[in-house]
């Protein structure tokens, strides 16, 4: 860190005084692009025909502890019970229920899942402080926050082998967009390639 700071002064004092002024102008740029990254919105086209007003950031706050309670749910479950939720999810049919546990957790969340689903259903996306690009790496949600969308992403798929199981498949169709919305949304923001 010092010697980065020697470095930059030394740099600084070997310029012609009115380069100095260029300087300042890329600083105050800097900080003016940094500040808009910050408050960014990320309008785009949506998936649904009338989007809600707001952001898939703000809807997504009231979530994210539910998922994380909802994700040690699941990793709770029995390893054999875990490998029969993977198994089920892989090989989703018609005709082909999802094994009891994973039917009981996909039910347990069904109202969280929903609600995940339709904060894609918002006219921007954007994640939530803590979550984006710039913020506190040092954060809870900057740790874990993904890892709970992972998990969100982990029930709709589950939610769509148990409605291709029951034969409900345009209810799983609308469940499969609203989970590629997720993908999109949460990659909207927060420094990930989704």
């Amino acid at each position: 860190m010092l010697l980065s700071a020697c470095i930059a002064s030394a740099v600084l004092l070997a310029m012609p005084p009115g380069e100095l002024a260029t300087v300042s102008q890329l600083t105050e740029d800097l900080i003016a692009s940094t500040n808009a990254l910050k408050t960014a919105r990320y309008p785009r086209r949506s998936h649904v025909e009338k989007p809600v007003a707001g952001t898939f950031g703000d809807a997504l706050v009231p979530l994210l502890e539910p998922l994380k309670k909802s994700a040690e749910e699941y990793a709770a479950l029995s390893a054999v019970e875990l490998e029969a939720c993977v198994a089920a999810r892989n090989s989703a049919a018609p005709g082909r229920l999802l094994p009891p546990p994973c039917e009981a957790l996909v039910e347990r969340n069904c109202a969280l899942l929903t609600a995940l689903l339709e904060a894609t259903h918002r006219e921007a996306a954007g994640m939530p402080e803590g979550m984006k690009a710039l913020s506190a790496p040092s954060g809870p949600l900057a740790t874990d926050g993904q890892l709970r969308l992972q998990h969100g992403a982990r029930l709709a798929a589950l939610r769509v082998a148990s409605l291709v199981g029951q034969e409900k498949f345009e209810e799983a169709w609308r469940v499969c967009v609203d989970t590629f919305a997720l993908g999109r949304d949460a990659s909207q923001g927060s420094g990930l390639v989704g």
